[in-house]
């Protein structure tokens, strides 16, 4: 479609959507989060490597190098350590089942490399 500004001669463009294609996802039953520490970035992509080589594909996953870390610590407090060179955070979601055997291989992989681990406490997605 092309419209004429009156108080110009520049076209201006504009549509207007006949049809939007939506696909519902169902929430997922449960959501668990490992955060693990390691000595460097080069460790934590690594054990992001194992964790996909072994079939395992997180909801999310997220590496922060040292830097990130300490910034993200010192604006929430969350207990994060400051000597690691790098963290992932690992989100693992899906039926109870599922997500718990991808948490607990994605811990497997992370602890061939890591410092420490932790685990956040299994989560039932909120609605939105």
């Amino acid at each position: 479609m092309t419209c004429w500004a009156p108080s110009s001669a520049r076209r201006a463009r504009s549509a207007v959507a006949t049809k939007i294609t939506l696909r519902v996802i169902p929430a997922p039953e449960t959501i668990r989060t490992l955060l693990a520490f390691f000595p460097d970035t080069s460790a934590a992509g690594d054990a992001v490597t194992d964790i996909v080589d072994a079939g395992i594909v997180p909801g999310a996953i997220e590496m922060m190098d040292r830097l990130s870390i300490q910034a993200a610590e010192q604006s929430t407090g969350a207990g994060y350590r400051l000597d690691a060179g790098a963290a992932l955070i690992v989100e693992l979601d899906g039926p109870r089942r599922s997500a718990w055997s991808a948490w607990s291989g994605s811990r497997s992989c992370a602890a061939r490399r890591a410092r420490s681990m932790s685990e956040s406490p299994s989560q039932t997605p909120s609605v939105i």
